[in-house]
This record gives structure tokens, sequence and C-alpha cells, in this order.
């Protein structure tokens, strides 16, 4: 792989590599600052995972269970200690495929008390949500008897480092526990509406994996193998538009008001829990035009804006000293910063910053360290931006190293290194310098 130009830039390019040879929505970072590993998601329906080697060369071969392409890139040209003359290798080191239906989303959360142990979620077209098992030490999760009735009982003797944990088929109806904006819990029922599924979260304490469907209802489903009452998942329901439905005949006669449905155009695009508050929720629907944030511990709205009169594509949470600090990036071409804490209804303190520069739909956000954010568009650029820059100023760099449509931009755990991928099927991977 021949070395690419340096820069003086923040973001520099390592290395950019054909991840999948389609499009590409999705990536995550394992959540690790030892570990600059990756899992990308594909229109091929397959879940890649990458090494990144010339950062720390023992994990060059974390994983030996390589089912999936060799190395894609060139000789490791690492010679030096000092990062600006280190050419970065994207190493494909597994694959997992669910079939033929595209991957959209990905996120990936450490096992609290488990060292090496993590779990990925994926979801996919077909609206299936896949929950795996991660173990860097290429050992079952499931052999400590700590985790062995919290996770499963390990009996998959074909385990190598990552296995299959547990699936939730969100076009399936299913009984739950539906709540009222009051956080009163019905007993179990069947919904009336229900069916898709395009993205999901785990709370940083492992106990709830949350997926939402079509409708703007959140599901939030206990990951704790216990009795069949923790099995029925706890329905939230967000603010999204609703349709009249007009009855006719005997039906109109038995009911005298128009029947109130949920808008079908309501997909939950957005799903993310707060690292450091595993009860805070933030969700993005596609008709609703807004963020908001649910406790999931009393299962109430706490924090709603509606944004603009476009899709909210996108929306992240701070970890650092700013937890309450949430990101979203719109079809408005606007990247939106939001203060949570500032709760009051139209309280304008909530609005922290209003980023534009972008041609066309923002698809992803991220933060970096301090006051940096990072954002991908569907004009095919990757933007940095400094939220203490004056007025215009706020935006810092902009990348044209896809050919089209970028679709995920993450920082790793560091926040030393950010990610990007698109519809070129390519996985770019910058350093950041701050």
């Amino acid at each position: 792989m021949a070395a690419l130009k340096q820069s003086n830039k923040r973001l520099t390019l390592k290395a950019k590599q054909l991840a999948h040879e389609c499009p590409a929505w999705c990536l995550a970072w394992l959540p690790d600052p030892d570990q600059d590993i990756i899992f990308t998601g594909g229109a091929d329906g397959t879940i890649k995972r990458w090494n990144i080697s010339g950062t720390a060369s023992k994990h060059a071969d974390l994983f030996e269970d390589n089912d999936g392409d060799s190395n894609m890139n060139g000789k490791q040209e690492n010679k030096s200690n000092d990062e600006t003359d280190i050419v970065f290798e994207l190493t494909n080191t597994g694959k997992k495929s669910v079939g033929i239906s595209p991957i959209t989303d990905i996120k990936c959360v450490p096992v609290q008390g488990a060292p090496n142990n993590y779990l990925l979620s994926t979801v996919s077209v077909d609206s299936f949500v896949r929950v795996y098992a991660i173990n860097t030490n290429n050992s079952k999760l499931y052999q400590s008897n700590q985790n062995r009735n919290k996770y499963g009982n390990g009996n998959d003797e074909n385990s190598a480092g990552i296995d299959e944990y547990k699936t939730y088929d969100m076009n399936e109806r299913h009984k739950v526990y539906l709540c009222d904006q009051n956080g009163n819990r019905s007993p179990a029922r069947d919904l009336e509406q229900y069916g898709g599924c395009w993205s999901s979260d785990i709370n940083s304490d492992c106990s709830i994996i949350a997926t939402g469907d079509q409708f703007g209802q959140i599901y939030l489903w206990s990951l704790y193998s216990e009795d069949d009452s923790k099995k029925i998942p706890t329905v939230l329901q967000a603010q999204v538009p609703l349709v009249k439905l007009h009855l006719k005949g005997q039906q109109k006669q038995q009911q005298s008001q128009p029947k109130l449905l949920r808008g079908a155009h309501a997909m939950v695009r957005g799903v993310t829990f707060n690292r450091r508050n595993p009860n805070l929720l933030a969700v993005s629907c596609q008709e609703a035009q807004r963020v908001e944030v649910f406790d999931i511990e009393k299962c109430v709205s706490i924090f709603s804006r509606k944004l603009t009169y476009k899709e909210i594509r996108d929306c992240v949470w701070h970890d650092g000293s700013d937890a309450a600090y949430l990101c979203v990036g719109c079809d408005d071409n606007f990247v939106h910063v939001y203060d949570t804490g500032h709760n009051k209804k139209n309280s304008k303190k909530a609005l922290v910053a209003s980023l534009a520069s972008h041609k066309s739909c923002v698809t992803s956000v991220d933060f970096g360290k301090k006051q940096y954010v990072a954002s991908g568009s569907m004009d095919n650029t990757v933007k940095l931006w400094d939220l203490t820059g004056k007025n215009d100023d706020k935006l810092i760099e902009t990348h044209t190293d896809h050919s089209d449509q970028v679709w995920r931009v993450r920082f790793n755990e560091k926040k030393d290194k950010l990610a990007s991928i698109g519809d070129d099927g390519y996985l770019c991977l910058y350093t950041m310098k701050y």
C-alpha cells in the first residue's frame, strides 16, 4: 500500500480500504482504548471485522478465525515510533453473513466486569435484530460461571470469539407492556401497529437492548436470561404524527369519533443510550422531525425538541464531561448540538450550536475530544467542526475521500482516530490531532 501524503490538518487520512463491494451503511469501533478494531456492515448482508495494524503489533493477528477475506492491502511499512510515519493497514480478520438482507446498524458495548468481552448488536433490512457475544481473547464469553446464567449456557462448541447470542424478529407480533405518557405500564397485550426496524442499541450495563419500529415505538428487551415475564418487552411511544381513520357503516355507529393511528412513516432512525447513564435513551423518528430523550427506568420522555421539518438521520451523546450534550444530523443539511440538561419546554438554552456547510443531508455525526464534532453527508464529504469557533469559523476541515454518499462517521474509544464508510463501499481511516 502506498504511503498517503502527510497533512498538517487535524484529521489526516491514513488508510482507504474497499470494505464491501457494495454500499456500506454502518460501522462501530470495539470500545477498548487498547485495541483498534472496527466492525462494518454492508448491503451484501455481511458484517466484517477489521484489525488496524500499525497501531500495536501485538494485536495484528487478534482474531485467528479468519473466515473472511485475507489481507487486502500491501505490506506494512511501520518502521518508526512516530505516528506521523506509520502506514496503517486495515486487515479483514473475519466476517459473518446474515443472508442477503443489508445491514443498517451496528453498535458495540463492553460487558461490565468481564474483561475482553463485548456485545455487538446489528439490525438488517428484514427487521431482524441480532446480538453477538465477542471475546477478544478468542475464548468463549459464556465459559465464565459469573456470566453463564446471565448470557447463556455456553453449549456452542464452534465458538471462536464471536457467537450469536440473541435474535429478535421485529416483524413478529409480540406481547408487550405498553407505557403511557406518565410511565404507567399496561398488562401484557398485543400492539395494534407493529413491524419494521432500522436501529438498536445496548445500554452500558448490558441489561437492556432498545429497538425501534416503523411506527415510532421503542421496544426495551431484557438481555438477562430470567423468568418469562422479563422476556416481554416494555414499549415506549415517541411523539409522531397521527393519522385519522374514518370508519364506515357499522363500525362508524359503534365509534362516533375517527380512530387515530400512528403514522406508518415514523421509522425510528436513531437509537442511542447515554454511556454514562444507562437509563437515558435518545431517539429520532423519521416523520416526527424531533429528537426525544427517555428515562427508561421511569418510562417517561424527559426531553423533546422539534428541530426542523426534515428527517433526523443520526443522534449521538457526548461521552465526556458534557454527558448531557446530544449531537444530531438532519436532512436540513445542518448539524445541531443540544444540551439536554435544559429540558424545560422551548428553552432557548438547549440549543448549543447549529452547524451549516454541508450541501446535502447530514447522515452521521460524532463527538471527538473536547469541542470537536465530525459529520458525514450525502454530499460525499466528511467535515470537522470546532464548537468554540465564532459564527462561520466553526468549520475547520472538509475531506472529500469518498466518491459517494457517506453514511457513517465514528471516533474510536481514545478519540484519536476517525473512521468513515459510505455508498462507495470504502472504509476510510483518519488520525486526529488535538
